[in-house]
Protein backbone atom coordinates (compact mmCIF):
# COMPACT_ATOMS: atom_id res chain seq x y z
CA UNK A 1 0.00 0.00 0.00
CA UNK A 2 1.05 3.90 -0.78
CA UNK A 3 1.78 5.24 2.62
CA UNK A 4 -0.60 8.11 3.73
CA UNK A 5 -0.69 11.37 2.30
CA UNK A 6 2.19 10.93 -0.05
CA UNK A 7 2.02 13.73 -3.12
CA UNK A 8 1.73 12.32 -6.64
CA UNK A 9 4.72 9.91 -7.98
CA UNK A 10 4.32 7.55 -11.02
CA UNK A 11 5.71 4.64 -9.30
CA UNK A 12 5.44 2.44 -12.01
CA UNK A 13 7.49 4.41 -14.21
CA UNK A 14 10.06 4.75 -11.30
CA UNK A 15 13.57 3.04 -11.25
CA UNK A 16 15.57 4.14 -8.15
CA UNK A 17 18.76 3.49 -7.18
CA UNK A 18 18.97 2.50 -3.50
CA UNK A 19 22.73 2.96 -2.02
CA UNK A 20 23.97 0.44 0.93
CA UNK A 21 20.82 -1.66 -0.85
CA UNK A 22 21.89 -4.70 0.77
CA UNK A 23 21.74 -3.62 3.95
CA UNK A 24 19.17 -3.67 7.22
CA UNK A 25 17.68 -0.25 5.83
CA UNK A 26 18.71 -0.54 2.21
CA UNK A 27 16.72 -3.89 1.83
CA UNK A 28 13.77 -3.16 3.69
CA UNK A 29 13.68 0.39 1.68
CA UNK A 30 14.38 -1.59 -1.54
CA UNK A 31 11.10 -3.72 -0.99
CA UNK A 32 8.55 -0.71 -0.04
CA UNK A 33 10.02 0.94 -3.31
CA UNK A 34 8.82 -2.43 -5.07
CA UNK A 35 5.59 -3.05 -3.14
CA UNK A 36 4.68 0.70 -4.44
CA UNK A 37 5.51 -0.73 -7.99
CA UNK A 38 8.97 0.86 -8.89
CA UNK A 39 12.03 -0.63 -9.85
CA UNK A 40 14.93 -0.96 -7.78
CA UNK A 41 18.43 -0.93 -8.71
CA UNK A 42 20.62 -1.97 -5.19
CA UNK A 43 24.36 -0.92 -4.91
CA UNK A 44 26.58 -2.37 -2.00
CA UNK A 45 30.15 -3.11 -1.18
CA UNK A 46 28.80 -5.89 0.57
CA UNK A 47 31.80 -5.25 3.21
CA UNK A 48 32.29 -7.50 6.32
CA UNK A 49 31.11 -4.19 8.74
CA UNK A 50 27.71 -6.09 8.33
CA UNK A 51 27.43 -9.66 7.95
CA UNK A 52 27.67 -10.68 3.97
CA UNK A 53 25.64 -13.53 4.46
CA UNK A 54 22.95 -11.59 5.29
CA UNK A 55 23.07 -9.07 2.73
CA UNK A 56 22.83 -11.76 0.64
CA UNK A 57 19.64 -13.36 1.96
CA UNK A 58 18.14 -9.80 1.81
CA UNK A 59 19.12 -9.71 -1.95
CA UNK A 60 17.85 -13.44 -3.02
CA UNK A 61 14.48 -12.67 -0.45
CA UNK A 62 13.44 -9.61 -2.60
CA UNK A 63 14.90 -11.25 -6.07
CA UNK A 64 12.79 -14.35 -5.26
CA UNK A 65 9.86 -11.96 -4.70
CA UNK A 66 10.29 -9.21 -7.47
CA UNK A 67 12.09 -11.05 -10.27
CA UNK A 68 13.54 -8.64 -12.72
CA UNK A 69 12.78 -5.50 -11.10
CA UNK A 70 15.36 -6.00 -8.41
CA UNK A 71 18.97 -5.68 -10.06
CA UNK A 72 21.95 -6.10 -7.81
CA UNK A 73 25.42 -4.81 -8.00
CA UNK A 74 28.41 -5.07 -6.10
CA UNK A 75 30.53 -1.78 -6.13
CA UNK A 76 32.39 0.84 -4.25
CA UNK A 77 30.71 4.46 -3.97
CA UNK A 78 33.67 5.52 -2.55
CA UNK A 79 35.65 4.10 -5.42
CA UNK A 80 34.45 6.91 -8.60
CA UNK A 81 34.98 4.48 -11.78
CA UNK A 82 34.24 1.39 -10.34
CA UNK A 83 30.50 2.78 -9.42
CA UNK A 84 30.24 4.50 -12.07
CA UNK A 85 31.41 1.52 -14.54
CA UNK A 86 28.74 -0.76 -12.83
CA UNK A 87 25.77 1.71 -13.39
CA UNK A 88 26.48 2.93 -16.69
CA UNK A 89 24.08 0.13 -18.02
CA UNK A 90 21.39 1.62 -16.30
CA UNK A 91 22.53 5.10 -15.89
CA UNK A 92 19.38 6.12 -18.29
CA UNK A 93 16.56 4.00 -16.45
CA UNK A 94 17.48 5.89 -13.03
CA UNK A 95 15.03 8.79 -12.43
CA UNK A 96 15.70 9.23 -8.32
CA UNK A 97 18.49 7.73 -5.99
CA UNK A 98 17.59 6.72 -2.33
CA UNK A 99 21.40 7.58 -0.78
CA UNK A 100 21.99 5.41 2.59
CA UNK A 101 25.21 4.12 2.01
CA UNK A 102 27.68 5.20 4.52
CA UNK A 103 29.70 3.90 7.53
CA UNK A 104 27.81 4.32 10.66
CA UNK A 105 29.88 3.90 13.79
CA UNK A 106 29.99 7.22 16.47
CA UNK A 107 33.33 5.02 18.01
CA UNK A 108 34.55 3.79 15.05
CA UNK A 109 35.10 6.94 13.66
CA UNK A 110 37.20 8.52 16.15
CA UNK A 111 39.88 5.94 15.20
CA UNK A 112 39.13 5.81 11.72
CA UNK A 113 38.20 9.95 10.37
CA UNK A 114 40.03 9.44 7.14
CA UNK A 115 37.89 6.41 6.18
CA UNK A 116 34.56 8.02 7.19
CA UNK A 117 35.07 11.36 5.13
CA UNK A 118 36.33 9.21 2.03
CA UNK A 119 32.98 6.79 2.39
CA UNK A 120 30.37 9.32 3.81
CA UNK A 121 31.59 12.74 2.26
CA UNK A 122 33.81 12.00 -0.71
CA UNK A 123 31.28 9.10 -1.74
CA UNK A 124 28.47 11.46 -1.40
CA UNK A 125 29.85 14.01 -3.87
CA UNK A 126 30.31 11.08 -6.40
CA UNK A 127 27.20 10.35 -6.40
CA UNK A 128 25.57 14.27 -6.39
CA UNK A 129 28.48 14.64 -9.58
CA UNK A 130 27.17 11.39 -10.97
CA UNK A 131 23.42 12.04 -11.01
CA UNK A 132 24.29 15.69 -12.02
CA UNK A 133 26.21 14.33 -14.81
CA UNK A 134 22.92 12.12 -16.07
CA UNK A 135 20.13 14.46 -14.86
CA UNK A 136 19.03 12.66 -12.04
CA UNK A 137 17.19 15.56 -10.18
CA UNK A 138 16.13 14.20 -6.89
CA UNK A 139 17.60 12.31 -4.25
CA UNK A 140 16.51 11.22 -0.85
CA UNK A 141 19.76 11.19 2.01
CA UNK A 142 20.06 9.45 4.68
CA UNK A 143 21.44 11.75 7.71
CA UNK A 144 21.23 11.30 11.45
CA UNK A 145 20.38 12.29 14.89
CA UNK A 146 24.19 12.53 15.88
CA UNK A 147 24.15 16.07 14.19
CA UNK A 148 22.16 17.56 16.78
CA UNK A 149 25.33 16.83 19.44
CA UNK A 150 25.45 17.23 23.15
CA UNK A 151 21.74 18.72 23.75
CA UNK A 152 20.46 19.67 27.31
CA UNK A 153 17.13 20.67 26.35
CA UNK A 154 14.73 18.35 24.04
CA UNK A 155 12.84 17.50 21.72
CA UNK A 156 15.19 18.52 18.59
CA UNK A 157 14.18 20.03 16.09
CA UNK A 158 15.99 20.89 12.48
CA UNK A 159 15.85 24.19 13.35
CA UNK A 160 18.39 23.72 16.18
CA UNK A 161 22.01 24.74 15.71
CA UNK A 162 24.09 21.44 14.17
CA UNK A 163 27.51 23.22 13.77
CA UNK A 164 29.21 21.51 16.89
CA UNK A 165 29.04 17.55 16.19
CA UNK A 166 30.13 15.70 19.05
CA UNK A 167 31.56 13.16 16.93
CA UNK A 168 33.38 12.33 13.16
CA UNK A 169 30.54 10.47 12.30
CA UNK A 170 28.18 13.10 12.85
CA UNK A 171 30.53 15.68 11.29
CA UNK A 172 30.16 13.62 8.32
CA UNK A 173 26.57 13.77 8.08
CA UNK A 174 26.25 17.66 8.16
CA UNK A 175 28.94 18.08 6.02
CA UNK A 176 26.52 15.74 3.62
CA UNK A 177 23.71 17.89 4.34
CA UNK A 178 25.52 21.22 3.71
CA UNK A 179 27.38 19.94 0.41
CA UNK A 180 23.82 18.28 -0.84
CA UNK A 181 22.35 21.91 -0.23
CA UNK A 182 24.45 23.33 -2.28
CA UNK A 183 24.40 21.40 -5.12
CA UNK A 184 20.66 21.45 -5.24
CA UNK A 185 20.71 25.03 -5.46
CA UNK A 186 23.89 25.26 -7.83
CA UNK A 187 22.01 22.23 -10.39
CA UNK A 188 18.28 22.37 -9.33
CA UNK A 189 18.04 18.97 -7.85
CA UNK A 190 14.97 18.23 -5.45
CA UNK A 191 17.00 17.10 -1.98
CA UNK A 192 15.28 15.60 0.92
CA UNK A 193 17.62 14.98 4.15
CA UNK A 194 16.30 13.07 6.95
CA UNK A 195 17.56 12.62 9.82
CA UNK A 196 16.72 9.01 11.31
CA UNK A 197 17.00 8.43 14.92
CA UNK A 198 17.92 5.03 15.80
CA UNK A 199 16.73 2.64 13.25
CA UNK A 200 15.92 -0.97 14.37
CA UNK A 201 13.67 -3.50 13.34
CA UNK A 202 13.95 -7.33 11.64
CA UNK A 203 17.01 -7.67 10.06
CA UNK A 204 19.20 -5.05 11.98
CA UNK A 205 22.94 -6.55 11.56
CA UNK A 206 24.54 -7.82 15.01
CA UNK A 207 26.55 -4.26 14.92
CA UNK A 208 23.56 -2.15 16.25
CA UNK A 209 22.36 -2.31 20.51
CA UNK A 210 19.45 -4.44 20.34
CA UNK A 211 20.86 -6.87 17.95
CA UNK A 212 24.00 -7.48 19.62
CA UNK A 213 21.79 -6.90 23.23
CA UNK A 214 19.62 -9.74 22.37
CA UNK A 215 22.75 -12.15 21.35
CA UNK A 216 24.63 -11.36 24.48
CA UNK A 217 21.40 -12.23 26.63
CA UNK A 218 20.40 -15.56 24.38
CA UNK A 219 24.02 -16.72 24.47
CA UNK A 220 24.15 -15.88 28.45
CA UNK A 221 26.74 -13.72 27.93
CA UNK A 222 27.53 -10.65 29.70
CA UNK A 223 25.56 -7.53 28.18
CA UNK A 224 28.16 -4.88 28.26
CA UNK A 225 26.50 -1.37 29.16
CA UNK A 226 28.57 1.73 28.66
CA UNK A 227 28.36 4.20 31.53
CA UNK A 228 25.15 3.79 33.72
CA UNK A 229 22.76 2.33 31.39
CA UNK A 230 21.01 6.00 31.85
CA UNK A 231 21.30 7.34 28.33
CA UNK A 232 18.00 7.94 26.40
CA UNK A 233 17.38 7.19 22.00
CA UNK A 234 14.23 7.86 20.68
CA UNK A 235 13.94 4.92 18.43
CA UNK A 236 12.57 4.71 14.85
CA UNK A 237 10.86 1.28 13.59
CA UNK A 238 12.29 0.27 10.16
CA UNK A 239 8.82 0.31 8.48
CA UNK A 240 8.09 3.69 9.74
CA UNK A 241 11.99 5.26 8.66
CA UNK A 242 11.26 3.18 4.77
CA UNK A 243 7.48 4.89 4.76
CA UNK A 244 9.15 8.24 5.24
CA UNK A 245 11.54 7.67 2.55
CA UNK A 246 9.28 6.96 -0.08
CA UNK A 247 7.34 10.11 1.23
CA UNK A 248 10.29 12.08 0.54
CA UNK A 249 11.02 10.57 -2.71
CA UNK A 250 7.40 12.29 -3.70
CA UNK A 251 8.07 15.41 -1.92
CA UNK A 252 8.19 18.16 -4.02
CA UNK A 253 7.83 21.72 -2.19
CA UNK A 254 11.73 22.53 -2.24
CA UNK A 255 14.85 21.88 -3.93
CA UNK A 256 16.28 20.95 -0.40
CA UNK A 257 14.87 20.37 2.92
CA UNK A 258 15.52 18.63 6.12
CA UNK A 259 13.13 16.40 8.32
CA UNK A 260 13.81 13.99 11.45
CA UNK A 261 12.37 10.76 11.39
CA UNK A 262 11.64 9.86 14.58
CA UNK A 263 8.81 8.34 17.47
CA UNK A 264 8.97 11.36 19.82
CA UNK A 265 9.43 8.52 22.48
CA UNK A 266 12.65 8.07 24.68
CA UNK A 267 14.52 4.75 26.27
CA UNK A 268 17.00 4.46 27.95
CA UNK A 269 19.75 1.66 27.38
CA UNK A 270 18.52 -0.48 30.56
CA UNK A 271 14.57 0.11 29.50
CA UNK A 272 16.31 -1.66 25.77
CA UNK A 273 17.46 -4.79 28.07
CA UNK A 274 14.42 -5.01 30.34
CA UNK A 275 12.54 -5.09 27.39
CA UNK A 276 14.80 -7.90 25.35
CA UNK A 277 14.47 -9.73 28.59
CA UNK A 278 10.95 -10.44 28.46
CA UNK A 279 10.85 -11.43 24.84
CA UNK A 280 13.21 -13.27 25.27
CA UNK A 281 12.84 -14.88 28.49
CA UNK A 282 15.93 -14.73 29.92
CA UNK A 283 17.85 -12.70 32.18
CA UNK A 284 20.76 -10.60 31.30
CA UNK A 285 23.84 -10.32 32.91
CA UNK A 286 24.73 -6.60 32.80
CA UNK A 287 28.61 -5.41 32.79
CA UNK A 288 29.22 -1.61 32.78
CA UNK A 289 32.07 -0.38 30.97
CA UNK A 290 33.34 3.44 30.88
CA UNK A 291 31.12 5.93 28.40
CA UNK A 292 33.68 6.13 25.60
CA UNK A 293 34.22 9.88 23.82
CA UNK A 294 31.81 10.97 20.91
CA UNK A 295 28.42 9.60 22.12
CA UNK A 296 25.13 11.79 23.34
CA UNK A 297 23.41 11.28 26.31
CA UNK A 298 19.64 12.20 24.58
CA UNK A 299 18.42 11.97 21.55
CA UNK A 300 14.54 12.81 20.79
CA UNK A 301 12.99 13.71 18.03
CA UNK A 302 10.31 16.32 17.11
CA UNK A 303 8.36 15.16 14.23
CA UNK A 304 5.94 17.54 13.65
CA UNK A 305 7.79 18.88 10.47
CA UNK A 306 7.51 15.20 9.04
CA UNK A 307 4.01 15.18 9.73
CA UNK A 308 2.59 18.26 8.28
CA UNK A 309 5.05 18.14 5.37
CA UNK A 310 5.49 14.66 4.53
CA UNK A 311 2.34 13.08 6.15
CA UNK A 312 4.57 11.01 8.12
CA UNK A 313 3.67 9.46 11.26
CA UNK A 314 4.35 6.25 13.60
CA UNK A 315 2.86 2.62 12.84
CA UNK A 316 4.65 0.23 15.34
CA UNK A 317 4.87 1.30 19.20
CA UNK A 318 8.31 0.59 20.77
CA UNK A 319 7.02 -2.71 22.71
CA UNK A 320 5.28 -4.27 19.31
CA UNK A 321 8.81 -3.14 17.07
CA UNK A 322 10.71 -4.76 19.66
CA UNK A 323 8.48 -8.22 20.00
CA UNK A 324 9.05 -8.18 15.83
CA UNK A 325 12.75 -7.98 16.27
CA UNK A 326 13.03 -11.02 18.72
CA UNK A 327 10.52 -13.06 16.52
CA UNK A 328 13.06 -12.69 14.09
CA UNK A 329 15.70 -13.07 15.70
CA UNK A 330 14.51 -16.23 16.97
CA UNK A 331 13.97 -17.49 13.28
CA UNK A 332 17.19 -16.44 12.61
CA UNK A 333 19.13 -18.26 14.64
CA UNK A 334 16.65 -21.40 14.87
CA UNK A 335 17.67 -21.16 10.40
CA UNK A 336 21.25 -20.73 11.46
CA UNK A 337 21.35 -24.38 13.66
CA UNK A 338 19.69 -25.93 10.82
CA UNK A 339 22.36 -24.92 8.65
CA UNK A 340 25.45 -25.98 10.98
CA UNK A 341 23.56 -29.38 11.50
Amino acid sequence: MEPENVSPFNWNDATVLVTGGAGFIGSHTCRKLLELGASVISLDNYNCIYTPDMKHDNMRRLQEDFGQRVVDLHADIADRRQFEAALAPYADRINAVVHLAALTSVFDSTDNPDEYVNVNVNATQHIADWMKDHDIRKMVFASSSSVYGYRNTAPFFETDDVSKPSSVYAATKIMCENLLHTYAGLYNMQVVALRFFNIYGPAQPPSLVIHKFAEQIFNKQPVTVYGDGSFQRDYTYVGDATNAIAQALAYDKANYDVFNIGTCEIYSVLDIIRHLEEKLGMPANVTHLPQPPGDVPLTHADTSKAQTELGYKTTKSFNDGIAEFVDWFLSYHNALQETVS
